[in-house]
């Protein structure tokens, strides 16, 4: 499973308030669980480790992994909690399942395991101690979860991918990029969109925006997935196609305002990209 495969089902959202009177067991679930601290600072231990929650701190544990909400001495805290699963496959399971002890836990009975391939911490567990962008997303989806609104397990469950999406990019921003990297990576990401049609080039880029070629790429390849020369074909094939959607260009006056020299190079990425050649995708819009 990729992260490109995520759609999330909440089947449960609520508030969470713990303090030192507050007493749970050492419990394992069927399904993923999110905490979220709004407020204050509480304790959350996970096969063993223990893990502070402090505001804004989100923490993900996968089905199958004992877990117990504790305390501390002189705190309390406020929480979001979410019994989740990544998939649809169980939506037809609409209510909370229930918790397990440990002796009495079933691995065979785990609704669906995490196996995702590039984002490992989903398969464990993946804890942010600041994530403050996710909040709102959170709020809004408990809302529409406890007010029962028209629609609202589409709604929550699209909130709740925002928030899975900014954890993966605060993991994977926070481990390789510095707050003024990600500015400058932005930077360049607009360049590319505004002057797409040049002959942009690693090299090209890298003397404008003061990086090595080299680091460059590896820094689009971190923020976007793709790489820096697989990205610029990507945003002149979707320029080309809002072109020949418009029905004003004609294939080759479209080859030439992306940027791309001769129309059988045009073509193949064309093709490659969009799933036809730019002839037959012209012609359907007709």
């Amino acid at each position: 499973m990729k992260l490109e495969d995520i759609s999330p089902f909440v089947r449960y959202i609520r508030y969470l308030d713990v303090d030192k009177t507050t007493k749970f067991e050492l419990f394992v679930a069927y399904d993923a669980r999110m905490f979220y601290t709004l407020d204050g600072t509480g304790c959350i231990v996970v096969n063993g480790t223990e893990y502070i929650m402090n505001t804004s701190s989100v923490l993900i544990i996968a089905p199958g992994i004992p877990y117990q909400i504790s305390s501390l001495e002189d705190g309390a805290a406020k929480y979001i909690a979410v019994n989740f699963d990544y998939t649809q496959d169980f939506s037809h399971l609409n209510l909370p399942v229930h918790l397990s002890r440990i002796l009495s836990f079933k691995h065979s009975e785990i609704l669906r395991k995490s196996d995702f391939e590039d984002v490992e911490e989903f398969n464990g567990i993946l804890y942010i101690p600041n994530i403050k962008k996710i909040e709102k997303h959170l709020v809004k989806a408990e809302y529409e979860y406890s007010h029962k609104v028209i629609c609202c397990r589409t709604q929550v469950n699209a909130y709740f991918s925002h928030c899975l999406a900014n954890c993966v990019r605060s993991l994977t921003f926070n481990d390789f990029f510095s707050q003024n990297a990600n500015y400058k990576t932005e930077k360049v990401l607009t360049y590319i969109h505004e002057h797409y049609n040049e002959n942009l080039t690693n090299k090209k880029l890298g003397e404008i925006f003061s990086f090595h070629p080299n680091y460059l790429n590896h820094m689009i390849k971190t923020h976007t997935g793709s790489s820096l020369h697989q990205y610029i074909l990507h945003i002149q094939i979707m320029n080309a196609a809002r072109l020949l959607e418009e029905g004003q260009t004609s294939v080759a006056e479209a080859a030439e305002k992306t940027g791309f020299c001769d129309i059988s190079t045009f073509s193949k990425h064309f093709k490659r990209i969009m799933g036809e050649t730019p002839i037959r995708y012209k012609n359907k819009l007709v």
